[in-house]
């Protein structure tokens, strides 16, 4: 996923796995490209991990 103006991890989250709070999810597999979860930038290529899935 390419990071349009205004996304944040936690709205990626929520987008791809209906629970924002599994942005945790998101930034592990990225890491790499990720130096602080709150700072993400316009243009960056993320990897969306497929398979998660919220707790109830």
């Amino acid at each position: 996923m390419t990071v349009q103006p205004g996304f944040t991890l936690w709205g990626i989250a929520q987008e791809s796995y209906g629970d924002g709070v599994l942005y945790v999810q998101v930034f592990e597999a990225n890491r790499d490209k990720i130096k602080d979860p709150d700072m993400i930038f316009p243009g960056q290529v993320f990897a969306v991990p497929a398979g998660v899935v919220p707790t109830p």
